[in-house]
């Protein structure tokens, strides 16, 4: 009697936590509603309305409630759609090649005609995309879609690089953490990030860009991974808090009934640089390797998608100057580095090593993994599962003069998701 007394108080406590955990979600989807009514605009109950992703079979259904409207919430982000309502005894009408933005609410209107006779189902084609005046919208948004994701120029493909499409954004570079992220003029820290939906901040608060394992100077998933950016910025809505600044969410790309990929490869180095005034540019490599690849494991039902993202830096650092000058006190001159280094290597040998203090370099090293697979169980139910994995190994360098001598410092992050 005991075990089974527990079960309602485990239950109940659910109950209690859950809103506790819902405030922690981005948004990953989008949402379609509108009213159907006949000729005379009166409202059409049991109107039943679809939503069809084209590219892969999705379906998405409702019916309309006695007032004539219908709610096709939590779709999938992007398109083209198709939205189509019958019923019996009037002609059915279609609204095709809809797209989707993250976070919005698509209004749509359908005047149904009684059928007399046997004809064709109206078709009407929607024009323009993006955002939209209405009364669902609930504060200032920003929409970046895949095709902008793709032409914007961007070098270290970052978050930060898109953000730059929203107004009350302002993108700061922090030197080695990458770019920082000012939103509604507030400090990058009051931000969140979501990805699917899961925050993905950086919890000690040491990152600039704010994200987490950011302080490497490398991003939790790659840029490719990514099907569309929202940028929220105080929207009055309950569903979403915990931030003062903005809250940058972004869903990720899935399979379609297409078998479709991709494969880019970046390279730089000092030869794409201008010259200093003084000397040469100093020598550096920066190269990328980024694939992607998704479709049907079973058409219209199951889908996969894979990405993957390395990236390689080495940034110079050097040594300016010499001995003659250098304002120390312990350390006067090179052969007293030396004996330091050599009173390290002998005392703590393998376990530790600082490094030169001539010919440094900042290095980056970054290996991004991202496997996804949705499942269109039914009409009225989905299953996505996504595995992301990030490892970045960051060395930072920095150059000397006359009054510092620097060794490099190492930073890594490893994340799973």
């Amino acid at each position: 009697m005991k075990r089974w007394a527990t079960i309602p108080i485990f239950f109940l406590a659910a109950l209690l936590l859950a809103p506790l955990a819902a405030h922690a979600q981005g948004v990953t989807s989008a949402n379609i509603r509108g009213t159907v009514v006949d000729e005379n605009g009166d409202p059409l109950p049991g109107v039943n309305v679809v939503a069809v992703h084209e590219p892969s079979g999705s379906q998405y259904g409702s019916s309309t409630d006695e007032d004539g409207q219908f709610t096709l919430a939590n779709v999938r982000v992007g398109g083209p759609y198709t939205v189509t309502a019958s019923f019996v005894g009037y002609q059915s009408k279609q609204e095709t090649n809809l797209q989707l933005d993250l976070g919005e609410t698509r209004e749509l209107q359908f005047t149904l005609r009684e059928q007399t006779q046997e004809l064709d189902e109206i078709e009407v084609v929607a024009e323009g995309v993006g955002a939209i005046f209405s009364e669902q919208r609930k504060g200032l948004s920003t929409n970046i879609s895949e095709d902008e994701i793709q032409t914007a120029p961007t070098i270290d493909r970052s978050i930060a690089d898109f953000a730059r499409f929203t107004p009350q954004a302002v993108v700061g570079n922090n030197d080695d953490d990458g770019s920082s992220i000012s939103i509604a003029g507030q400090n990058n820290r009051y931000n969140s990030i979501f990805i699917d939906g899961a925050v993905s901040n950086d919890v000690f608060g040491l990152s600039a860009q704010g994200t987490d394992g950011g302080q490497t100077g490398a991003t939790p998933i790659s840029v490719d991974a990514i099907e569309q950016f929202n940028i929220d910025i105080s929207p009055y809505d309950v569903t979403q808090s915990y931030f003062g600044g903005g809250a940058i969410n972004a869903v990720t790309r899935s399979g379609t009934n297409e078998y479709k990929g991709s494969f880019a490869f970046q390279y730089r180095d000092e030869n794409f640089a201008e010259d200093l005034p003084s000397a040469p540019f100093p020598e550096f490599t920066n190269e990328r390797y980024v694939g992607r690849f998704g479709g049907p494991i079973v058409e219209d039902e199951l889908f996969f998608f894979v990405n993957f993202d390395l990236n390689r830096e080495a940034s110079p650092q050097p040594f300016e100057g010499g001995f003659d000058n250098f304002q120390g006190t312990a350390i006067q001159s090179e052969s007293d580095v030396n004996d330091l280094l050599n009173f390290i290597d002998g005392t703590l040998g393998d376990r530790y090593s600082p490094g030169e203090y001539r010919g440094q370099e900042t290095t980056l090293e970054s290996n991004k993994f991202l496997g996804k697979i949705d499942w269109n169980i039914s009409q009225n139910h989905r299953l996505a599962a996504r595995y992301s994995y990030s490892n970045s190994e960051n060395v930072d360098a920095f150059g000397g003069d006359a009054a510092t001598r620097s060794f490099p410092i190492r930073r890594r992050s490893r994340l799973w998701s």
